[in-house]
């Protein structure tokens, strides 16, 4: 048994660590969210692109999109 690079959080924010060799179920899975979430993050990236580059774009649309790219890195990390 080796320990995977893949790195959660408990619900309580507490490290978990996926022990396993990188093949089985658990491990599938927990590349696919990975994969998943970074898909999400680099849309969001995208879209973070086009509002910054909006010369209107309003104080509140600034909050939320600070507050989903605070999620998407939460996320990640």
């Amino acid at each position: 048994m080796i320990f995977e690079p893949h790195q959660r959080h408990h619900a309580r924010g507490k490290p978990c660590y996926l022990v396993g060799d990188g093949t089985g179920y658990v491990s599938r899975g927990a590349d696919n969210v990975e994969r998943v979430q970074l898909d999400m993050a680099a849309k969001l990236l995208g879209y973070a692109d086009d509002m910054l580059a909006d010369r209107k774009i309003t104080p509140v649309q600034l909050r939320f999109l600070a507050a989903r790219l605070t999620e998407s890195l939460r996320d990640a990390g």
